[in-house]
């Protein structure tokens, strides 16, 4: 497992400039451990007391 996939419920945001948004305030509904997040920048470099994800 290398991603996240974060569900959650924009409360108050606003456009940022070309693309996307800044959250201010959000629900949270789920986080994930997944194979291939839809967002490739949602992800983790490790968990505290897991085996290396590094192929031997």
């Amino acid at each position: 497992m290398r991603g996240l996939s974060i569900g959650f419920i924009a409360r108050d945001w606003s456009p940022r400039v070309g693309t996307g948004r800044d959250l201010r305030a959000l629900e949270l509904r789920e986080v994930s451990l997944v194979m291939s997040p839809m967002l490739p920048g949602a992800g983790f470099l490790a968990m505290l007391g897991a085996p290396s994800l590094q192929a031997a």
